[in-house]
């Protein structure tokens, strides 16, 4: 952070604002700390359960950082009713804060390139008047291993997201 903050400060002295924003702009998105986390490839020798976990943080990750972009790439491009999901998703954004969610896998059976996942979560989340809230569930999630990543296909069961 702090070679951040020694780069703008020199952008700022040096460049045009202009060049200083297109500086920093790139510097923002090239050191990870744009949607790039979600998108990293999962390391191939890990098991599936690993790779599980990982993915659930990652989600976890973009759901606190209230990343859209970092959400739909751990999206299926087919993901069932994508559009409906998008809008309750930025509606979820808008409308609360503070979102925490944290999942627990209990179980995962293997298919081919499906994984399907038994979890369960706690959720807690402020409304915009600051009243703190708090809800649990429990999930199916389905996941599509692709070359190096999964994706998560569909939800049953309890939405942890709205």
């Amino acid at each position: 952070m702090r070679l951040i903050t020694n780069i703008a400060k020199f952008c700022h002295r040096h460049f045009s604002s202009l060049a200083y924003l297109l500086i920093a702009c790139s510097l923002f998105f090239s050191l990870g700390m744009g949607v790039r986390p979600y998108a990293e490839k999962l390391n191939t020798s890990w098991s599936t359960k690993t790779k599980v976990k990982v993915f659930l943080h990652r989600m976890e990750s973009a759901y606190a950082a209230e990343s859209l972009a970092g959400f739909y790439l751990l999206l299926d491009r087919d993901f069932e009713n994508f559009l409906s999901f998008k809008n309750s998703l930025q509606d979820e954004f808008l409308n609360k804060k503070n979102l925490n969610v944290k999942f627990y896998l209990d179980t995962i059976l293997t298919e081919d390139d499906k994984v399907f996942s038994r979890i369960h979560w706690y959720k807690k989340y402020s409304n915009l008047s600051g009243s703190l809230f708090k809800t649990k569930g429990s999930s199916e999630f389905l996941f599509i291993a692709k070359p190096e990543k999964l994706v998560l296909k569909y939800i049953r069961g309890d939405n942890p997201f709205f």
